[in-house]
């Protein structure tokens, strides 16, 4: 995977998104990311930076929140992780 690439943890992100009312269409939406980046990130697999902390704004959780155990246990810069 390259190192400008998070993967999410799909199911955590999808717990979120429905405990905050959200389809994932909506999540999409409020992101700023095509259907295509989300069902990427709902299924567990690489997305952008950019576009891991867009989603996870659009379900106002911090980003960590929302890695799969695989990233959440690299360095990442502050920036990336903090609240």
């Amino acid at each position: 995977m390259a190192r400008d690439t998070l993967k999410l943890d799909g199911e955590k992100l999808g717990r979120i998104a429905a405990r905050n009312g959200l389809l994932r269409g909506e999540v999409a939406r409020r992101a700023g990311v095509s259907a295509p980046t989300q069902a990427n990130a709902f299924s567990g697999r690489p997305v952008s930076v950019s576009t891991a902390l867009k989603i996870a704004e659009a379900v106002r959780v911090p980003l960590r929140k929302l890695l799969a155990d695989d990233d959440a246990m690299t360095r990442e810069p502050a920036s990336v992780m903090s609240d």
